[in-house]
């Protein structure tokens, strides 16, 4: 694989880093990278030849994640990540306390 510019500033191949992607590990060859879909995307074209995209934290193209490289495997969750979950845990204990489905311990009924 090879990410170096290709004249342009852009890499000539990407991999797949997304680890559970179908297709992790697999190398494509870039075509172009631009906001789509509100992200920054990857565009390639597939073997058939089909014009596809991914977000490009999913590939290699922008490098290493600062994060990835600092926390060498210890973390498995950014701070950012972590706060999602707990909002999406309080939506879900609210949304299961106004059905009357107690949400709690094991074997508890508490909120």
């Amino acid at each position: 694989m090879t990410n170096a510019p290709n004249g342009c500033g852009s890499p000539e191949t990407f991999r797949i880093t997304h680890p559970f992607h179908p297709f992790f590990g697999k190398e494509y060859s870039f075509v172009s990278i631009r906001c789509s879909w509100g992200e920054e995307r990857v565009f390639y074209h597939n073997e058939e030849g089909r014009f596809c995209s991914l977000p490009s934290g999913w590939t290699d193209v922008l490098g290493c994640d600062p994060f990835l490289k600092v926390s060498e495997g210890r973390a498995h969750f950014r701070v950012k990540e972590l706060l999602q979950l707990v909002a999406q845990l309080k939506r879900l204990r609210a949304l299961s306390s106004v059905k009357g489905e107690g949400v709690g311990r094991k074997g508890s009924k508490e909120n």
